[in-house]
Order: structure tokens, then C-alpha cells, then sequence
């Protein structure tokens, strides 16, 4: 028993040993789910819920027929000129929230996309995961080298998770050209974007794949390129 204690001591005491990295993933794990869950309370503390919306609740509910989602979820809106979106939350009912900007700057069909895409988010479960990790997918525990790897791996998992979701709001708009737009609007804005041909720039990634080196350039990034976004939802869209 004195081996046995004395062995445990030293795992959890020796630096960068296997207990202090356990203890440092299970603090960090208990920090990201107590955060995210007193962001969420603020939320539904002061934001509107989406019935007080009924166009908006409308659209919520088709995109959840869409993609034949069961998982409990609460809508609210946050009144702000942010032209964004997000999902959080760790277990039902999960929180979605739509900006009042966004709600304005977008179309049913593209507003749809968006939605469909957080929704895509709940599905996967990514939003479970990243309530559950959150930052530690840039912790360095102590070594640089170790940093990079995790953080690489990380980045590279929530870029892929992007697509995904991208996939989702595509599935819950029926509407390739509304997806497009609504990548070239949040990219350009709503004027720049207005000036874009979306059937030649389907026709454009249908012929054509993002390069290898384009797709290098956001290893270090949360999300993936417009360009690369667009051309996985071409290929989506037309089976490819």
C-alpha cells in the first residue's frame, strides 16, 4: 500500500507527468462547461426568444423538419448590428442565437442557411465538444512542441466541422444560389456581393477545385477560405 501511495504521489507531483496533464485536461474541461453554461444563462436571461418572432420561429421549425433534427433547442435573437450566428450549449436544450443584423441583411432562403448551419453544429456535436475542450485545443502543457500539435489538430477538426455545418444550412435552404450568396455577402458584404455571378461561379468550382496551397494557408485557422467553403458546397450540391 506504501508503493502504491507512494507511486501515485509521485505521478501526480512529477512535472509534465501523466497525473499533472490528466489534472490540467479535467480542470480545463470543468472551466469551459462552467463557463458556457453562465453564457448561456445570460442569454436566455436577456435576449428574445425567437416566438416572439413568429416569420423567424416559422423558418427555425422547416429547417429543423429539414434535417430531421429531435435534439431539444432553444432560438433566441440578440438585438445588435453583428451580422452572425452561433450554437453552444454541451446537452438539451441547446441555444442557438441569431443577431438582429443578420436576421436583416439576409433573405428567407439565405437567414435559412444560416440557421441550418448552427443546426448542423447541435446534430454533430460539435458544440458538445467544444464546450467540453474549448480552449484546450491551444493548451501547450508546458511544451511548445506540444502546443502545435494540439493546436493543429484542433484547428484542422473545427475547419472540417465548418464544412460540415456548411452541408447542413445547404440541406435546410434547398437553395445552392442562397448558400453561395450568403458566403459571398458575409465575405464581401451585401453590395459587393450582389455584383457576383453565382451561376458562372458554379459553374467556375464545378470545373475547379481549391489548390492544395489555398487550403495550406488556414491550417492555423478557426475556419476554412471562402473559396474553399464555396467549392465543398458546389461538390455537395452536384454529388461530386
Amino acid at each position: 500500500m506504501a508503493l502504491l501511495i507512494s507511486g501515485l504521489v509521485t505521478l501526480l507531483f512529477t512535472p509534465l507527468s501523466g497525473g499533472i496533464l490528466l489534472l490540467l485536461i479535467v480542470g480545463g474541461v470543468l472551466l469551459n462547461w462552467f463557463q458556457t453554461a453562465r453564457s448561456v444563462r445570460q442569454i436566455r436571461s436577456s435576449a428574445t426568444p425567437v416566438a416572439r418572432l413568429p416569420e423567424v420561429a416559422a423558418l427555425v421549425e422547416r429547417c429543423k423538419q429539414r434535417l430531421q433534427i429531435d435534439d431539444e433547442l432553444q432560438v433566441f435573437v440578440v438585438k445588435g448590428d453583428s451580422i452572425n450566428a452561433f450554437a453552444t450549449g454541451s446537452r438539451a436544450p441547446y441555444t442557438v442565437v441569431l443577431y438582429t443584423g443578420l436576421i436583416e441583411a439576409l433573405d428567407e432562403d439565405e437567414l435559412a442557411f444560416v440557421i441550418g448551419h448552427e443546426l448542423g453544429h447541435v446534430m454533430m456535436g460539435h458544440t458538445t465538444l467544444l464546450t467540453l475542450i474549448g480552449q484546450l485545443g491551444y493548451q501547450s502543457y508546458g511544451t511548445r512542441g506540444l502546443q502545435i500539435i494540439f493546436r493543429m489538430a484542433f484547428l484542422s477538426w473545427m475547419r472540417t466541422g465548418e464544412y460540415t455545418a456548411d452541408r447542413a444550412g445547404l440541406v435546410a435552404c434547398q437553395s445552392l444560389n442562397a448558400a453561395l450568396s450568403t458566403q459571398l455577402m458575409l465575405a464581401m458584404g451585401r453590395q459587393k456581393s450582389r455584383q457576383v455571378d453565382l451561376d458562372a461561379l458554379i459553374d467556375h468550382w464545378k470545373a475547379k477545385d481549391v489548390g492544395f496551397s489555398q487550403d495550406l494557408g488556414r491550417v492555423m485557422s478557426t475556419h476554412p477560405g471562402m473559396e474553399a467553403r464555396m467549392d465543398r458546397l458546389v461538390d455537395f450540391a452536384h454529388g461530386a
